[in-house]
Parts: structure tokens; C-alpha cells; sequence
């Protein structure tokens, strides 16, 4: 720089810094949804600031914010990378306090990520700085952290081992309300070991300590989450005995919103035991307490719950009836995640009966909440589902308007799955009714972007792309592609798939001047679907080789 370029004074870029932290936390401690997402250049730009202006901690301090936004937003890998950035710089520093905040903030949002390993790495560093620190309360919590990472990586000993010195400290310092949380983790730890009888002696003694430090729900939350390992192992008996104790526990207490939150999840239990009539009365008899005690969620919750019982009997202008009622209440109380969910089944309900028009109509406000709420991916799957009815219904032109839009949205790294399904869906419409080129070259991208998962799935593109290749007069590419999506359903078989390829690659064959070869795979292709008891394509395809060798 020459002596004679302009420079920013530190204490400008302080001031500047300043402002644009206070505009972050304004937004974090202000706006819901997708309206969080202006906080984060604030935070970034504040960041970038300090660290021009020569203040790391400060600098640190911004990234913690940043992955705190994150955090609210949902965007767990984004926080992750921002409290691990901190965290960077604080160890730099030498500033324990704060790093092992970072780490522990990073290693929670990696495990909601599921990134296992670098949760790993962020909650062993926050146990050393613990240690470090030689504050005995949190390494008990760092331990607890570290305890729950091993038991999302399935490693039973590891999570245990950890768990037994957060409890034995915890202990030692009387910490009863957290003694009760870390029982509950190891509870958890001896469900992944498959022991179920220490699991549900851990689960008990921690219900017990709630109850002694006179905690009700948080002894109900354990109980209720015990009743859940039971049902999942299929002890559905045991599972409803153990809800019922929660019942009497809230009955007791007096508490009709928790009473009426313990009837819908017997509820629940009772429906996978089939007895539907039971579990209606549960529902009902839920909202009854919760409308008499104004428990609004509970009413929107109890209402879905009614709808959803009236779905699986087959009641479904009662479902509907009562998923509109359950949307309504939720409106009424802005609660967005229930209208999500009262959205979602009666898009799902309309399109089973065939209304195509109601349930286009739920999935435009189905989206609308989605993005308000800051879901991104469940925006992008469902814009994706409109695409897919208005391509049932014949809607030619707007299932492609849509599809093309969304090829259009799904720029960022996470969008990668719908942006693929998008190419795949609108390939696979074009092949049927458009450009063979444009539709072949959606379908290679779809298949480029699609790595080893969901075979069968690979297959069908393939097919298409062998079809269309056919179609194109490219037999020797047609057949490539046809023998990739054989050697694809060798993964993850669908028999009726497996016809369709074995007759175009006879239909290849047959183009390519071979006929020997393209009578085998029509052969083939019609015992396939003669074991599956499609006598229709039996019959066309038999009736196909029949004209092969009379030519």
C-alpha cells in the first residue's frame, strides 16, 4: 500500500462493526421464519469487520451470534460452520470460557446434522476445555454432550462410559434436574446396546427423580419417551400401561392441558393396536379438555389427530372436515408448524379421492407456510408434488412451467436431491411430449448428479434414456443404456421395470439387425411378467415376438 492510499481508522471500523451486529441481533431476537435469513449478511459483514479492525474476539463474538441465527432458522450445518469458526479463533486466542462455548454450541448442531464425526471432534474439545478449566459442572455437561454423540454413532460403551461421569459429578454437586436428564441418556445408550431392561430402569429412575424434585411433566416427558422404546419394540400393551401412569400423574397435578396431551398420545398407541374406536374417544375426549381450558394447541392437535383416525377409516369427508377444522384453529393462533401439518394431510387426502383441484389449491398454501416457516427443502419437495398432479392430470404445460421453475431455484449444494428429481421429472415429461434431445440431456444430468443411491430409480431414468436414444435412431446407445438399468435393478429389483428394459433391449436388438438376441430378451421379458401375473404384457409381448419371427 503507498503512504498515500486511504486507510479506515479502527475506531470507524469498530462503529461500523457495532451497527451491523445490532442490526443482526435485532432481526435474531425479532423475526421468525424466513425473514431471519437479513440478519446473516449483518452478522457476516460485522465478523469481517472486527477481524479488519484487529478485535478477534470480537470477531468470535459475531460468529457465535451467526450460529445462533442459524440455529433459529434451522440451518444446523451453517451454524455448525459458524460456531466452529469461533471456535477457531478463540482457541487462537487462548480464551477457554468462550471456546468451550462454541464447541459445545458446534457439536449440538453437527449432531442435528448427523454429522457424527465432527460432532465427535467439537464435544471431545469442549470436555478437554471443561477439564481445562477445571469447572467440574461443565464437564459434567460436556460429557452429557459427548454422551449423546456416541449414542447417535451407535456406540452403546463409549456413551455410557461418558454418561457415568456426568452423573457421578452431578452427584457430587447435587445436581438432581440434571442427574434425572443424564439417566435419561443412558436409558437411551442401553436401548442401542438392545437392552431393554436397564433402559427402562434408567428411564424409571430418572422419572423417579423428577417426581422427588416435585417436576411432574419433565417425569411425564421421560415416562412418555420410555412408552415410545416400548412401542417401537412392540410392546404396544406396556407402552399404553406406561402412558396411562402419565395420565394419572397429570390428573393428579391437575394440569388438564398435560392431561389432555397424555390422552392423544394413548391415542396413538391405540390406533397402531387398531383399536380405532378407542383412540377417536382419546382424541375427542382431549379436546374437550382442551378447549375448556383454551389450550389452543391442543385444540389444533387434537383435531389433526381426529382427522387423521377418521382418514385411516376410510371417513374421508371426515377427514376433511376435521383437518379444515384443525388448519382453522391453528390460523387462529398462528401456529405455522400445525397449519403445515393440516396442509399436508389434506393435500394428501384430496389427491387420494381424486380431487386434483382442492389438493393443488392445499399445496399452494402448504408452500406458502413452508416458506414462511424457513423450510427450504420441504418448500422445494412439495413445488415438486404440484408438478407431479398437474402431470396426472394431463396438465401438461404447467407441470413443466413448474418443473422448469424449480430447476430454476435449486442453486445451493443442499438442493441437489430435488433439483435432480426436477431434471428427472421434467425429462422424463418431455420424453412423452417434447424435445427427445432436451429430455435426454435432462435425464444424463439427472443421472450425473445421482451417485449409487435409490437403484431402482437410476434404472427407470436409464430405460428412458435408452428408449429415447431408440427413438433417435441410436440403437448401440440404446442398448448401452438399457444394460446399465438391468445391471441397476441387480441392487434394488422391480420386476415390472425389469420387463420393460428386457423388452427394450429386444427392441434394441432388433433395430441393430439381431434378431436372435432380441427374441431372448422378449422371452425373458414375458416370463418376468408372466411370474407376476400381468397377463396383459404377457400377452403383448408374446404377441411381439411372434411378429419378430415372422419377419
Amino acid at each position: 500500500m503507498s503512504p498515500d492510499a486511504p486507510t479506515t481508522p479502527a475506531a470507524s471500523l469498530d462503529d461500523q462493526a457495532a451497527g451491523e451486529r445490532r442490526l443482526g441481533l435485532l432481526i435474531l431476537e425479532n423475526k421468525t421464519g424466513a425473514a431471519l435469513a437479513a440478519g446473516v449478511p449483518h452478522l457476516r459483514k460485522a465478523a469481517a469487520l472486527w477481524e479488519q479492525a484487529g478485535r478477534p474476539s470480537r470477531k468470535a463474538e459475531s460468529l457465535i451470534d451467526l450460529g445462533r441465527l442459524h440455529t433459529k432458522m434451522g440451518r444446523h450445518a451453517d451454524a455448525a460452520e459458524a460456531y466452529t469458526e469461533a471456535l477457531r479463533v478463540l482457541d487462537s486466542l487462548g480464551e477457554q470460557r468462550a471456546a468451550l462455548e462454541a464447541a459445545s454450541q458446534s457439536a449440538l448442531c453437527w449432531l442435528r446434522q448427523a454429522e457424527h464425526g465432527k460432532a465427535l471432534i467439537s464435544s471431545t474439545r469442549a470436555v478437554e476445555l471443561a477439564e481445562a478449566l477445571n469447572d467440574h459442572v461443565q464437564t459434567a455437561f460436556a460429557l452429557a454432550d459427548l454422551g449423546q454423540v456416541h449414542i447417535a454413532r451407535q456406540d452403546h460403551a463409549a456413551a455410557l462410559a461418558a454418561l457415568a461421569r456426568a452423573l457421578t459429578i452431578f452427584t457430587n454437586f447435587r445436581k438432581g434436574v440434571q442427574r434425572a436428564a443424564v439417566l435419561e441418556l443412558m436409558a437411551s445408550a442401553h436401548a442401542v446396546a438392545g437392552d431393554l431392561a436397564q433402559a427402562g430402569d434408567s428411564y424409571e429412575r430418572s422419572a423417579a427423580l423428577s417426581l422427588e424434585l416435585a417436576r411432574s411433566y419433565e417425569a411425564t416427558e421421560t415416562l412418555a419417551h420410555y412408552a415410545d422404546l416400548l412401542r417401537d419394540r412392540g410392546d404396544l400393551a406396556a407402552a399404553l400401561a406406561v402412558h396411562e401412569r402419565c395420565l394419572v400423574i397429570h390428573r393428579q397435578s391437575g394440569n388438564k392441558a398435560l392431561e389432555a396431551q397424555a390422552l392423544r398420545r394413548i391415542g396413538v398407541v391405540q390406533v397402531k393396536v387398531g383399536a380405532l374406536d378407542q383412540a377417536r374417544v382419546a382424541y375427542q375426549r382431549s379436546l374437550d379438555l382442551c378447549q375448556a381450558v383454551e389450550d389452543k394447541d391442543g385444540i389444533s392437535r387434537s383435531l389433526y389427530l381426529l382427522g387423521a383416525s377418521a382418514a385411516r377409516s376410510g371417513d374421508v369427508d371426515g377427514a376433511i372436515t376435521r383437518f379444515s377444522e384443525s388448519l382453522a384453529a391453528a390460523e387462529r393462533h398462528d401456529n405455522l408448524q400445525h397449519q403445515e401439518q393440516a396442509l399436508a394431510a389434506l393435500a394428501n387426502v384430496h389427491r387420494q379421492r381424486g380431487a386434483a383441484a382442492d389438493a393443488l389449491a392445499a399445496m399452494q398454501r402448504w408452500v406458502e407456510i413452508l416458506k414462511r416457516l424457513g423450510e427450504r427443502a420441504d418448500t422445494l419437495r412439495v413445488i415438486g408434488q404440484i408438478a407431479e398432479v398437474h402431470r396426472e392430470q394431463g396438465h401438461t404445460a404447467e407441470a413443466e412451467a413448474t418443473l422448469r421453475k424449480l430447476i430454476d431455484v435449486t442453486t445451493r449444494p443442499e438442493d441437489v436431491r430435488e433439483r435432480r428429481r426436477a431434471k428427472a421429472a421434467l425429462g422424463l415429461l418431455l420424453s412423452r411430449h417434447g424435445d427427445l434431445a432436451e429430455a435426454t440431456d435432462l435425464l444424463d444430468q439427472a443421472l450425473a448428479e445421482h451417485g449409487n443411491e435409490e437403484p431402482a430409480e437410476q434404472a427407470r431414468l436409464l430405460e428412458q434414456v435408452g428408449t429415447n436414444r431408440l427413438k433417435q435412431g441410436d440403437a448401440e446407445a440404446g442398448r448401452a443404456h438399457y444394460e446399465l438399468a438391468l445391471a441397476c435393478l441387480d441392487r434394488q429389483d422391480d420386476p415390472k421395470l425389469r420387463a420393460k428394459i428386457l423388452v427394450g433391449l429386444g427392441n434394441a436388438h432388433s433395430a441393430g439387425g439381431d434378431r436372435d438376441q432380441a427374441k431372448d430378451f422378449l422371452d425373458r421379458a414375458a416370463e418376468v411378467s408372466e411370474r407376476q401375473g400381468d397377463l396383459r404384457a404377457t400377452t403383448i409381448i408374446r404377441r411381439a415376438t411372434r411378429d419378430l419371427s415372422a419377419r
